[in-house]
């Protein structure tokens, strides 16, 4: 369980896990058992809108011009920006929902 501000980062050489403060975050950090380096940058996953495949990308990165790894399209960073919630239609549900490249949360109710 992590606490409220800090987040548990696996080891990638021994396994171990270990907490690291929300404002370490993107500095350097050691693992407690083996001393190894961890990993600490904050990556988003996003999905290429052209070939649906996931993509890493590191937030220190989002404004660099990415690009899918797989068809080299460039991936819309833009949407982590968006203003949330967005109102969907018929007209944009394809646009907004089937190819966001975040995961979509959609509350749907009926007028009765």
């Amino acid at each position: 369980m992590t606490g409220e501000g800090s987040m548990i980062v696996p080891c990638s050489n021994c396994g171990a896990k270990n907490r690291i403060p929300i404002e370490r975050f993107g500095a350097a950090a050691k693992c407690g058992k083996c001393a190894t380096d961890l990993d600490t940058d904050i990556r988003y996953t996003l999905r290429c809108t052209g070939c649906g495949a996931k993509n890493r990308v590191p937030a220190n990165k989002l404004n660099a011009g990415a690009k899918c790894g797989k068809c080299s399209e460039p991936l819309a960073t833009a949407e982590l920006s968006a203003p949330q919630p967005m109102m969907i239609s018929d007209m944009n549900f394809d646009e907004k929902v089937m190819k966001s490249p975040l995961p979509v949360l959609l509350f749907a109710w009926a007028p009765s």
